[in-house]
């Protein structure tokens, strides 16, 4: 009997120091998570914290932290997930504490604060940022390849324009709250203003040196344009045919490279 409770005793003071050796502390009950990155308003009034179960909480000046609805969009691999904010080297808090934006290559992240939620968390094909504004040109991701026919079919790419004021990212505009599954029914397009244009992007959208245009090379059945749209409206001002070659690799890929972007420059002179 003896050595059965010994045993017993034993076994419980190993669990308990097993459990120390882990780090599994009990957390008051509303404190269900480990905080991993943080990010402070300019005021001090706001906080948007990340745990490591990849949750983003939001926490107000004398209030409960609260869980930040997440975007999602019609393609899958346009979301991001919430996993990059952990390495997220480049953001900045704009419009008071209203929005604190996520910025890296060919992705941006925009968190509405007010409505605790992600307007845009997305990957693009190209996203360029304004010389001067808080504001981006972007060209949407493609999902596919365009392998075989496309010198008879008809393509086509969307050019967008992200702003971060609140004029341009107003709260009626904002996606449906979210279900059960965290994620909302509308897409990211549905906070910026976005056409569509016929034919293909073959180089990244520039932005010309006062930042009122934006250029691009645009391929239309088999003919090359040089391209200036409107830096706020997005409508098209002029389009003109140039004599520049496009790779059939080029064409066919739904990256968009930098190879053209050097003749674009050329092209603006």
């Amino acid at each position: 009997m003896k050595t059965s409770v010994t045993t017993i005793i034993g076994i419980f003071c190993m669990v308990i120091l097993l459990s120390a050796q882990s780090g599994w502390i009990k957390q008051p009950e509303h404190y269900d998570y480990y905080e991993t990155k943080r990010w402070e308003s300019p005021d001090k009034k706001v906080s948007i914290f990340l745990s490591t179960n990849l949750t983003v909480r939001l926490q107000r000046d004398g209030e409960q932290p609260m869980k930040v609805k997440d975007a999602e969009s019609d393609l899958s691999k346009e979301h991001l997930g919430l996993s990059w904010f952990r390495d997220a080297k480049r953001y900045k808090w704009t419009q008071g504490n209203h929005f604190l934006a996520f910025e890296k290559e060919d992705s941006l992240g925009v968190l509405d604060t007010a409505q605790a939620h992600f307007l845009i968390n997305t990957h693009f094909q190209s996203i360029v940022k304004h010389p001067k504004e808080d504001k981006w040109v972007f060209v949407r991701y493609r999902g596919t390849y365009r392998h075989g026919g496309w010198e008879s079919e008809s393509f086509s790419d969307t050019l967008g324009l992200i702003e971060l004021t609140l004029e341009a990212l107003k709260p009626e505009k904002a996606a449906p709250l979210a279900d059960t599954e965290g994620f909302a029914d509308a897409t990211f397009l549905d906070h910026c203003k976005w056409i569509k244009l016929d034919g293909l992007i073959v180089s990244p959208p520039i932005w010309n040196k006062d930042g009122s245009k934006i250029v691009f090379l645009q391929w239309i059945n088999g003919k090359t344009y040089l391209c200036l749209h409107d830096g706020k409206s997005l409508k098209e001002d002029k389009r003109t045919e140039v004599q520049v070659s496009v790779p059939k690799e080029i064409l066919e890929s739904p990256a968009l490279v930098d190879d053209l972007k050097s003749k674009v420059e050329t092209l603006l002179k």
